[in-house]
């Protein structure tokens, strides 16, 4: 037994040591985001009522995929999982290389679709389960993912600064490239290692839990609701912001080239704070979430005011301020979600936990997805980013009302329900 044990924790080092040169390389597309749009556009002759229609149904399909997927995540495991994730994506990209109409786009989208619903669900929680269990599991998790978020951010900037010139001599190179690094993902992610073989020797009694419990389980623990509402609203005006920005880019007339060094200025402000999560969260606490969120929101409607006005360099500098902000908000968010959603969790829920989560948020970011096309059919993408910005500054201003006294507490603080699958649970238990 002593000799599984050494194997299992050396299986779990190497995730450990494996997984922020994957994430570096395979957490979202590189040589894509900066142009994409512009390619869509000017090489594939869709209009951005199109494109943005593309991501609403890209949205969809993910949603169909999740529940399906978080089955398949617990059947074959976690490595496997995300090996064929990779694969997914690679045929994809493959597919919008040589994509002829927008129904091409549409077979192109539901494949990453199936890839980015196991991704997300698999992927967080390799790292995860790698880590040993304690009270500072979550720093440690934050501390590595926030490290490995900075270094997708930084070769992003790399692949950004680079995207743009390339697209200018010929504007199927970045595609190429993308693919390329998605095949170089497949492989990273087949130097994971499972780790079911100690695993399964756990006799934790909530050791298997199925989908409808972890529903039952969100039903009754206020802190998860609002936590995967949060994280649902946030992360879907992040994403459809990806697009908006493109098109007011487009909409002032500026140079492919400088789309490619203006996204890589940003991914790197993301990838400095990214590594700056835990200074944030140590000085703002429970308020942490309104710090990142406020900013965000009002931003969006500044961009939109500005943006409807006579451009000059004067108006254009203060939005590209503000789209430093966004980027600034963007870095430690995305690892400080994480950490919130996996407090307070064991193995038995956390894949299951995900899955409720993946679920809700597609489905916002479709909702977010078919409003910016439809108010992009109607209207300017200044007026848009005004619409959107009010929206999403009312949600997430009534959920942080309603968050106050339900997150962000001492363990303590929550109820018994609300640490069902966390071993302070069995700490409280044994007290009373």
């Amino acid at each position: 037994m002593q000799g599984t044990n050494y194997t299992d924790l050396e299986k779990k080092k190497r995730n450990i040591k494996i997984f922020p040169f994957y994430k570096m390389i395979s957490w979202d597309l590189l040589f894509f985001y900066a142009i994409i749009f512009l390619y869509l556009v000017q090489v594939k002759k869709l209009s951005a009522q199109q494109i943005l229609l593309s991501e609403a149904l890209y949205n969809v399909a993910i949603m169909i995929f999740i529940i399906p997927s978080g089955k398949i995540v617990d059947k074959i495991g976690k490595k496997n999982s995300v090996i064929i994730a990779n694969i997914c994506v690679s045929i994809s990209i493959a597919i919008i290389l040589i994509m002829k109409s927008f129904y091409h786009l549409i077979i192109a989208y539901t494949v990453m679709a199936f890839g980015y619903s196991i991704k997300a669900i698999a992927e967080n929680i390799i790292l995860y389960d790698s880590l040993p269990n304690g009270s500072k599991r979550g720093k440690i998790f934050s501390i590595i993912d926030g490290k490995a978020s900075s270094y997708y951010y930084y070769i992003d900037a790399i692949s950004a600064v680079t995207t743009g010139f390339l697209y200018v001599v010929n504007p199927y190179i970045p595609i190429v490239l993308c693919l390329i690094m998605c095949i170089i993902s497949t492989i990273l992610s087949c130097k994971f290692q499972h780790t079911n073989t100690v695993e399964k020797t756990k006799t934790d009694k909530n050791e298997k839990v199925s989908l409808k419990e972890a529903f039952h389980y969100v039903r009754g623990s206020k802190r998860i609701q609002y936590l995967i509402l949060f994280y649902a609203v946030f992360s879907a005006l992040l994403y459809v912001l990806t697009s908006l920005r493109s098109s007011i880019f487009e909409d002032l007339n500026l140079n492919a080239q400088y789309f490619g060094i203006i996204y890589a200025i940003l991914q790197i402000i993301s990838g400095t704070t990214a590594r700056y999560q835990n200074i944030i969260q140590n000085k703002f606490k429970n308020e942490t979430l309104a710090v990142l969120s406020i900013p965000l929101t009002l931003s969006c409607i500044f961009i939109g005011i500005l943006g409807g006005l006579k451009p000059d360099n004067f108006i254009f500098s203060i939005i590209i301020i503000l789209f430093i902000i966004q980027n600034i908000i963007k870095g430690p968010y995305r690892t400080l979600i994480v950490r919130y959603m996996n407090n307070f969790t064991n193995k038995a829920i956390r894949t299951k936990l995900t899955t409720i989560e993946s679920l809700v948020y597609y489905a916002v970011a479709v909702i977010f997805s078919l409003t910016c096309s439809w108010l992009l059919g109607i209207t300017t993408t200044a007026n848009t980013f005004i619409v959107i910005g009010v929206i999403t500054a009312f949600l997430l201003g009534t959920l942080l009302y309603f968050m106050k006294g339900k997150v962000g507490l001492k363990p303590e603080q929550y109820s018994e329900e609300d640490l069902r699958y966390s071993h302070l649970n069995k700490r409280k238990q044994t007290r009373t």
